[in-house]
């Protein structure tokens, strides 16, 4: 799967994680649509070459929390865009994104996006399942890292 298709999937994911979730109302309230329109609206415009690396997608982790309660389901993206800012925000010289779209993305993700995702997050437990998540996530995003310091 090519770097596009993923994010694609990625935000998918995103868009579909929209139950209601007492602790959140920012997510129910539709401001995280319209912040994760943003943030895919500046990926697309920092431009640059899509790797041509094959990496394995984890569809297994995505389609798991699909079927997910609401608050399995924020803190996953709380996880998931966490690991992209983290990304995006690497010392990747190899790769050519456009500098002002790649600052305002961040901005946009690493600002009220990240932050009310992290809060929301915070009100329930962890469970073991989760962590476990997690793990997965943090190593497909090592890899991909990887792969962009390389590219």
């Amino acid at each position: 799967m090519n770097a596009k298709h993923m994010w694609i999937c990625l935000f998918l994911v995103f868009y579909s994680a929209q139950s209601p979730c007492t602790a959140c109302t920012w997510i129910t309230s539709g401001e995280y649509r319209i912040k994760s329109k943003e943030s895919l609206s500046q990926l697309q415009e920092m431009g640059g070459e899509f790797s041509q690396v094959y990496i394995t997608f984890p569809f297994k982790v995505y389609a798991t929390i699909m079927t997910t309660k609401a608050d399995d389901q924020v803190k996953f993206l709380a996880e998931v865009t966490e690991q992209i800012s983290e990304l995006f925000n690497a010392d990747l010289d190899a790769v050519k994104w456009k500098e002002q779209a790649l600052d305002h993305f961040l901005s946009i993700l690493k600002g009220r996006q990240l932050k009310e995702l992290k809060n929301c997050a915070a009100s329930y437990p962890e469970t073991k399942e989760q962590r476990h998540t997690n793990m997965t996530l943090k190593k497909h995003f090592r890899k991909l890292k990887r792969i962009l310091k390389k590219a």
